[in-house]
């Protein structure tokens, strides 16, 4: 254990390091900087007045321009009276400039319909298309001032609501879309698309509508030149308490039905719930997700304090170190984890800060199969028992995971985006690296999982692998969906989903007992078999079995004293155990007659078992001497039937050789003699043969060894003989030898008629082809009685042919085929 917790800390310290280098080199970002921020939705004109009015700043457009991006990295913004006087009510310094006023209205583009349209009674009337923006500021801006014209006691929106979500049901809504027949607008925003091109009749509604001013809040103070009214009239804007540009805007009789709110801390009330509003009314989504900002904030504290509360309660609950650790790390990382998406939040979208707490999920994510896997391991392993080094190179390669997504800014190998775009995070796309990433999060879960469901098949009890799989199956499914951007998974929160049913997947397999913990230990203690009882540190009994006997005053007293392990005899059979524990003593009473009389019965065993083995190891010894014989007796058989003929022409070679006088008769002792030397070859290979008997077949090269050794001892009969032995492979044993023995035959023949050249081929084709050839008359030739049988066994050819001066012999046998 002491080099498994040495080599995590080394992994630490070293993915630590690279964090910093990375932090400190890769992630800089400008962060002092004089920024205006306005909504892309102004066009150019409201923009260009700004650059002239305030030389000084740099104007950001953004396609949603938010009120932390404000705070965090610019000194102003073009925002509505509603949310600045709530920004300025928060504390701090800031300055407020309105500059104009916005009145939501009615555009209808007459180059599409020519519907006659006064109010928001004829809209709700209209059949056609509407569109409007569903940037949540601004959509709260309209519904507000929708149902403020239809229910003018009431700023509350569900009405205005009800009837938007029912036109986009039927299709009859289109967000950011503005080549509809009919649109709401702020005044503004329809006067822009006019100097543009379009034809749109700006209708404030007869029955009511909201009017806000519009300025920039700023944290320093601001200086506008004098001639800012008639920069603002060229770019056909009105500034605040003028009148409006005539041909531009509707006639001012017209705004008499326009209000400006007075109660601006309703309307910001109303404008928070438009999120809701429109992801939830009216899109239909986030019907079990968060989707506003306060159940954002109160979902993330409630999770972070269940989860740290059932971390804690896991510590009293399991009974081994290395499973508390794996179930701590579990819920270390769902509770961190709920911190890092609650921190998140309270960052703009499109900050440095919010992206990197957007790449420390992943912190997470890559520790969670570590742990995962951890605690499958470690339900098969005994404390003593080593963890396995692939568990350390899955965390080395998590790590590198780690450590390519947290460089994604450099690289993107992981999500593609652009950094300097507002709102990003909604702009972004998987690159090669996600695959990995996602690979690396869902493989370990599903081989933990493996893991778990082999281990629960072995015991009877498997319905209950049921629960923890069907949970592990849940985050991969999950994943998959939100990978592919499945809506009703992609709309969730991925944080909270995943943190609940890795939460649900680890106290399932507690409460079904794949993960050993310590709860019903007071029933079991109960209804165990043995006698037992745990004590306190007075001697009280906390606990005892139903077959425990009452211990004795003088038994708890020793207890109390000596607090060690010892045994105590009671009677003759029975004993009595105690041993220490933390917090009292458990003593158990053990019956050893049994166990005694076990004890005579095995060593009454073990005398028979001694006697037995002497006769057996007699036997053995006996049956090894008579195998002994048995084979060498089966081996002369096989010399006798196999060579017997050749040792008798040996021996009566010898005789012959022994009643001839080397010098009288030196040209027949010699040639007595080297057919002694050649049949003494043939039958010292012949028999190194017999040793190959079990075999099937055997290697060419032996053959051919064998055959040139024939040949050089064929010498010492005058025969001079030439070779070409080319053949591979293995060659069935019957062959082999057949071969062998017919070479030696003919060598033995053509030494009888005195022939003194020879030139032979050893071939394979088809067949296995020898090839003799001679000046001799192979005609003469007959092979001996055996050698006819074993010819006439396997199908074999003998053809002589003559080759004009000379003769030849030719031995064909096929290497398959059916024996006759």
């Amino acid at each position: 254990m002491k080099k498994q917790g040495l080599f995590c800390k080394k992994a630490a310290y070293v993915l630590l390091s690279c964090l910093f280098f990375v932090l400190l080199f890769g992630c800089k970002e400008h962060t002092e900087c004089k920024n205006i921020y306005i909504s892309s939705f102004q066009d150019e004109a409201y923009g260009n007045v700004l650059s002239k009015a305030l030389p000084n700043y740099d104007i950001i457009y953004q396609n949603r321009p938010s009120i932390q991006s404000f705070l965090e990295k610019g000194k102003g913004i073009v925002t509505f009276d509603v949310l600045a006087q709530s920004l300025m009510q928060s504390g701090g310094e800031y300055y407020w400039y309105p500059q104009t006023t916005a009145t939501v209205i009615i555009a209808v583009d007459r180059s599409i319909t020519r519907e006659k349209i006064k109010g928001w009674n004829d809209l709700m009337k209209f059949q056609g298309t509407i569109g409007m923006s569903d940037n949540f500021s601004e959509a709260g801006f309209f519904i507000a001032a929708m149902n403020y014209g239809l229910k003018k006691k009431s700023f509350s929106s569900k009405f205005a609501v009800n009837h938007l979500a029912q036109r986009y049901k039927y299709k009859q809504l289109e967000f950011n879309q503005f080549n509809v027949p009919i649109m709401i607008l702020f005044d503004y925003q329809a006067v822009s698309m006019n100097k543009k091109g379009r034809n749109l009749e700006i209708i404030v509604p007869e029955e009511g509508t909201l009017s806000f001013h519009q300025g920039i809040l700023s944290k320093e103070l601001l200086t506008f030149s004098d001639d800012f009214s008639k920069m603002m009239e060229e770019e056909w804007l009105c500034c605040e308490g003028s009148a409006r540009i005539e041909g531009y805007y509707p006639s001012e009789q017209a705004y008499s039905t326009a209000v400006f709110p007075k109660d601006l801390e309703k309307v910001h009330r109303e404008l928070i719930n438009s999120r809701e509003y429109i992801n939830r009314d009216i899109y239909g989504t986030h019907r079990y997700a968060t989707a506003t900002a306060w159940e954002y904030t109160f979902s993330a504290l409630v999770a972070m304090a269940f989860f740290s509360l059932w971390s804690g309660c896991v510590v009293s609950r399991s009974t081994e170190k290395r499973i508390t650790v794996a179930l701590m790390g579990i819920g270390s990382c769902l509770t961190y984890w709920m911190m890092a998406r609650y921190m998140k939040w309270q960052f703009a979208t499109d900050t440095l800060a919010n992206r990197y707490l957007w790449y420390s999920y992943y912190i997470f994510i890559f520790a969670l199969p570590c742990f995962f896997v951890l605690l499958v391991i470690s339900v098969n392993l005994s404390g003593d028992d080593k963890l396995p080094k692939w568990w350390k190179v899955l965390i080395l390669w998590e790590s590198l995971m780690f450590l390519m997504v947290f460089t994604n800014d450099i690289h993107q190998w992981v999500f593609r985006f652009d950094k300097a775009a507002d709102f990003w995070k909604k702009n972004y796309s998987y690159a090669w690296g996600y695959g990995l990433v996602y690979l690396s999060f869902i493989f370990p879960m599903i081989g933990g999982a493996i893991l778990l469901s082999i281990k629960c098949w072995k015991s009877p009890d498997r319905i209950r692998v049921v629960f923890p799989l069907a949970a592990a199956t849940g985050v991969v499914l999950f994943g998959l969906l939100y990978v592919n951007r499945v809506p009703i998974a992609f709309n969730a929160d991925l944080t909270f989903t995943t943190c609940l049913i890795l939460w649900l997947f680890s106290e399932s397999a507690m409460r079904t007992n794949l993960v050993p913990v310590n709860t019903k230990y007071e029933s079991m203690f109960l209804h165990s078999p043995l006698s037992m009882k745990i004590l306190d540190l007075e001697g009280k009994v906390i606990y005892r079995s139903k077959n425990s006997e009452p211990l004795s005053e003088e038994f708890k007293k020793e207890i109390i004293q000596h607090r060690e392990p010892f045994i105590l005899k009671k009677g003759e059979h029975i004993l009595l155990y105690t041993e220490p524990l933390v917090g009292g003593n458990v003593v158990w009473r053990e019956d050893m007659s049994e166990v005694d009389e076990l004890r005579v019965h095995l060593s009454n065993a073990m005398e028979e078992i001694k006697k037995t083995n002497q006769v057996l190891e007699l036997q053995r010894e006996f049956r090894e001497q008579r195998e002994s014989v048995r084979a060498k007796s089966l081996l002369l058989f096989y010399l006798k039937e196999e060579i017997g003929d050749r040792l008798k022409e040996v021996n009566g070679m010898a005789k012959q050789l022994k009643n001839l006088d080397a010098k009288e008769n030196s040209e027949k002792y010699n040639k007595i003699l080297s057919r002694i030397n050649l049949t003494a070859t043939y039958v010292k290979r012949r028999c190194n043969l017999l040793f190959y008997v079990n075999n099937e077949s055997i290697s060419s090269d032996l053959l051919v060894t064998y055959i040139s050794e024939l040949l050089e001892f064929a010498r010492w009969s005058n025969i001079q003989s030439a070779s070409s032995l080319n053949i591979e492979g293995d060659i069935p044993l019957e062959k082999c030898i057949l071969l062998y023995d017919l070479c030696f035959d003919v060598l033995m023949f053509l030494e009888e008629v005195n022939c003194t050249e020879l030139m032979l081929n050893l071939y394979q084709q088809k067949e296995i082809h020898m090839l003799f050839i001679s000046e001799t008359n192979f005609s003469a030739y007959i092979p001996s009685k055996k050698l006819q049988k074993q010819v006439s066994k396997y199908n074999i050819d003998l053809k002589q042919k003559y080759l004009g001066e000379v003769q030849s012999l030719e031995v064909l046998i096929p290497l398959s085929g059916e024996e006759e």
